[in-house]
């Protein structure tokens, strides 16, 4: 149907058709949304796939629903990002804007990747690191990223209250801004290396296994581990508190855990429980790789350990409780 405004001189009558105009738009639109409610249930999520629908990523859409399946929320908004929401053990990193809709999304790579995926060393937002590993990255937006934080203002009293910040909402109170905390500076390692010690004073019997090629010397550390099990957390505790020039490295995933690393030298001689031909006074390099608790389950020995040893040798071992 054609109406020509032109020839309507009345405002009145122009203003009711607009406003019926209005009304059938808004009953259309909100039984279509119901609609959709009811027959597409998974309508709150974004499918991210690579062609196989099947291994599809399914990112919650809103931060309540984010908060409510248990991602981890920043309540400071990063002009040009948005408020980062983490999660344990997922490779990839959500942004959400201040109205608490999904903006982005950070996909983690540890291994390399082609263009456009970009290396990283890690990822630090105002102050806090959030990734904290080498690792290849990629960028994928929703929606323009540069209006993440703009400020979210309401023509009611109700006001909006962003869940990753709090849990409140139609309070009559508009949401605090999050003041800027400065974040804990990072320890030094040997502060580290000290509660590793007292955590393995009171670890129970522990056991070596190899995750590297096993060779002669190999064989003899784990089967002298295994005859020193009950003595090996001490033995360990001995090169870790003995450990020199200590300096964080490159964390590591272990049964899908992150683990930070850390490197030294120590005097050879202390490994002479499970190397016992090993040449005297002679610095070898130790890395270890500990969990959030202090626990160390890696453990590499680098350089040759006697005469007929390599300079370049390097032996990986895992440590884990004897059940």
């Amino acid at each position: 149907m054609n109406i020509n405004l032109g020839k309507l001189n009345n405002i009145k009558v122009i203003l009711g058709i607009l406003a019926i105009i209005l009304i059938i738009g808004f009953v259309v639109g909100f039984y279509s949304a119901k609609t959709l409610s009811k027959s597409e249930p998974e309508a709150s999520y974004f499918g991210l796939n690579s062609g196989n629908s099947e291994n599809a990523l399914k990112l919650p859409t809103t931060s309540e629903l984010a908060v409510a399946e248990g991602w981890e929320g920043q309540g400071l908004c990063i002009p040009g990002r948005g408020k980062f929401a983490t999660k344990e053990s997922i490779p990839y990193i959500l942004t959400y804007n201040t109205a608490g809709q999904l903006t982005s999304i950070y996909l983690i790579s540890k291994g390399e990747m082609p263009p456009p995926w970009k290396s990283g060393e890690n990822l630090i937002a105002s102050g806090i690191e959030i990734v904290d590993y080498k690792h290849w990255n990629l960028l994928v937006h929703f929606d323009n990223p540069l209006s993440a934080c703009k400020t979210l203002q309401s023509k009611n009293t109700s006001g909006y209250c962003d869940p990753i910040q709090c849990d409140l909402r139609g309070s009559g109170e508009r949401a605090t801004p999050t003041p800027y905390i400065s974040p804990t500076p990072t320890p030094q390692a040997s502060t580290i290396l000290q509660k590793v010690t007292v955590s393995l004073t009171s670890s129970k019997t522990l056991k070596l296994e190899s995750s590297s090629s096993l060779d002669e010397i190999s064989e003899t550390i784990i089967n002298n581990a295994t005859n020193e099990s009950t003595n090996l957390a001490n033995i360990l505790s001995k090169i870790v508190s003995d450990m020199k020039n200590t300096a964080y490295d490159s964390n590591t995933w272990i049964d899908n855990v992150s683990h930070k690393g850390i490197k030294g030298t120590v005097n050879s001689d202390l490994l002479q429980d499970l190397v016992p031909n090993v040449d005297s006074g002679t610095d070898l390099n130790i890395t270890i790789w500990i969990n959030d608790t202090h626990q160390i389950k890696r453990f590499k020995i680098e350089g040759a350990l006697n005469t007929s040893d390599p300079n370049d040798s390097a032996r990986t071992f895992e440590i884990s409780e004897v059940e």
